[in-house]
């Protein structure tokens, strides 16, 4: 497994995500590399000139997807690795999608918390999207029974304006029907990647922790608008939410889950990986027989 920068973050990720991620890993049996793109963290190498915001926009549309093809160069030649699986948080999710459409030596993809509409310039006032009000919503809803939620709500230690925005975007988008079809910050380049994995069979993993504003937009921009049918009732079968966890799966509990959930997926792609292998060599020594 390769895990990939989380946009401009160092190969550790946040709060050491990939470090205790990668660890859990390499106990179960699995092969990890963690990646510094070129620029990021200690590798070298130089980021475009531009703002931050023009070189997040480049790393949605691929500028990494070189730097992982190259890595995964070396752990072929140098590490004999035969089967290959990206992964990333964030916008490392998305350069994951992006590669493995390009590269078929990518066979399967854990993409946790991929970001799916490109980031807004500061100065543009978009609002909350329908799919981070739902979150919020959602999140209130579960906070309504919580005695230390409703003495914050009175102490006037809430922030109003965030649940005064995702009452208005959650009632508007009920009462007054979007008709404008897609989102016009959405990766349409992640949505195609998605297609083309699809397509070919690359076996896919999608992780959110359930309090992460990506999550609404995924549900609804992502997959609810911009793929067909068939294709959102594959995603949404590979689809797991991490209880009580955010964006950064943030506590030692989040990670423990985490934890538990990429490895029992990683432990049933080698199990079905080894399972391929053998039915091809019968089917190649049956050939042989039968010439």
């Amino acid at each position: 497994m390769l895990l990939l920068s989380a946009g401009l973050r160092s190969r550790s990720g946040p709060h050491e995500l990939y470090v205790r991620l990668a660890s859990a890993l390499c106990d179960a049996g699995h092969d990890v590399l963690r990646l510094d793109c070129r620029g990021v963290g200690d590798s070298q190498g130089q980021l475009p000139e531009g703002s931050l915001l023009e070189i997040d926009h480049a790393v949605d549309r691929g500028l990494f997807v070189d730097d992982v093809r190259a890595a995964m160069d070396a752990a072929v030649q140098e590490c004999g690795a035969k089967r290959i699986v990206l992964s990333g948080l964030c916008a490392g999710a998305t350069t994951a999608l992006l590669t493995a459409a390009v590269d078929e030596r990518v066979q399967a993809l854990l993409l946790m918390g991929i970001a799916t509409l490109m980031t807004p310039d500061p100065a543009e006032k978009e609002g909350l999207t329908e799919g981070v009000a739902n979150i919020y919503i959602d999140g209130y809803r579960r906070k309504l029974f919580r005695a230390e939620s409703w003495r914050r709500f009175l102490s006037l230690r809430s922030n109003y304006r965030a649940l005064g925005s995702a009452l208005y975007r959650w009632v508007r988008s009920r009462a007054v029907p979007r008709r404008d079809g897609l989102d016009p910050r959405l990766n349409m380049r992640a949505v195609e990647a998605l297609q083309q994995c699809a397509q070919r069979g690359v076996r896919m993993l999608f992780v959110f922790g359930e309090a992460d504003m990506e999550l609404g937009n995924f549900q609804v921009e992502f997959v609810g608008r911009a793929l067909d049918s068939e294709l959102q009732r594959r995603v949404n079968e590979t689809l797991v939410v991490v209880p009580d966890a955010d964006h950064t799966f943030t506590g030692q509990a989040s990670v423990e889950r985490l934890g538990r959930t990429v490895r029992a997926w990683l432990d049933t792609e080698a199990e079905e990986a080894s399972e391929a292998v053998i039915a091809m060599e019968d089917a190649a020594r049956s050939r042989a027989l039968t010439a």
